[in-house]
């Protein structure tokens, strides 16, 4: 074997380094002696879409750029964006998983280099669950949460990509506060739309569904900024009265418990919501705001 007085000869053969070490002399890293990580992507570094996949290659280049054999150490700041899998000492698998920005980590010794990886799904599809293909039914004083259904590319559902404004065409039939809650408030008909503009973007996805409010047995009630409308109403046994807060003021309904029939439970000061009662037999039931007490109102129930 060759020696060598205090110095090192380093070669380099398929890939690894092989030393030659003088008594007394530490190996060196591989900052040292010139390695290299570099990483490359099959694509492009945004993903838009759930289980969209890139190949992340790390390679390993000596002090003179020739590729080298070693195996890199690869790690993920953000399992809950992608999720990764090794398919050789150099290659990665990365697959979207949700929304956001991971940093894939390759590491030989002490070297290593870094790449972002966004996800950010591309909206293709935006609607409002009703229920029914050709719309929706309701009865007067009936409450319905419409929900937002957006998928990306795939078909995979994804989070809303920027607020949605809600909408009813008419007010009047069906009453619609800012989370997409609907109150049926008299028979007719009427359009609930549901309005995004993506960001960075000045695309307006938009989404509707038709509403037909039946008059049948239900009740409902607006909190008015100074009354009650209607002030008097009446529903069958068993049937709920919905009370409608619209945001802006805040109403409550506090029951009267001097006559022999006992109340439902009273309502606390809210606003941009609906509230139903259902009461508990035939009979007639006062109320008054909780925070308005001139505002008052009456409930019959009549025989179902």
């Amino acid at each position: 074997m060759e020696k060598f007085a205090g110095i090192r000869q380093w070669r380099f053969t398929a890939g690894l380094v092989v030393a030659v070490t003088a008594l007394g002399c530490s190996e060196p890293s591989a900052s040292e002696l010139g390695i290299r990580v570099q990483l490359s992507l099959n694509g492009p570094d945004t993903l838009r879409s759930r289980r969209e996949s890139r190949v992340l290659k790390a390679a390993v280049l000596d002090d003179g750029g020739a590729p080298m054999a070693s195996a890199v150490t690869f790690a993920s700041d953000n399992p809950d964006v992608l999720t990764v899998l090794r398919l050789s000492p150099q290659l990665l698998s990365l697959e979207a998983v949700a929304d956001g920005k991971a940093r894939i980590t390759a590491t030989l010794g002490d070297v290593s280099e870094s790449i972002d990886i966004i996800v950010r799904r591309r909206l293709v599809a935006f609607r409002l669950l009703a229920g029914l293909a050709d719309g929706f039914g309701m009865t007067v004083g009936g409450i319905h949460s419409f929900e937002p259904v957006i998928t990306d590319s795939l078909g995979f559902r994804m989070p809303a990509p920027a607020a949605i404004a809600f909408s009813t065409g008419d007010s009047t039939v069906a009453y619609l506060n800012s989370h997409g809650q609907v109150t049926a408030l008299r028979g007719g008909r009427t359009f609930i739309t549901g309005l995004m503009v993506l960001p960075e973007s000045t695309v307006v996805s938009r989404a509707s569904v038709g509403v037909s409010v039946y008059p049948q047995y239900g009740a409902a009630v607006r909190a008015n900024p100074d009354r009650f409308v209607p002030d008097s109403t009446s529903v069958p046994a068993g049937i709920p009265v919905t009370w409608l807060f619209p945001s802006g003021t805040r109403h409550g309904v506090v029951f009267d418990r001097t006559g022999a029939l006992a109340p439902p439970a009273d309502i606390t000061a809210v606003q941009d919501t609906s509230v139903q009662r259902t009461f508990p037999s035939v009979g007639k039931w006062t109320y008054r705001c909780i925070l308005h007490p001139s505002e008052t109102g009456t409930v019959v129930v009549r025989p179902y």
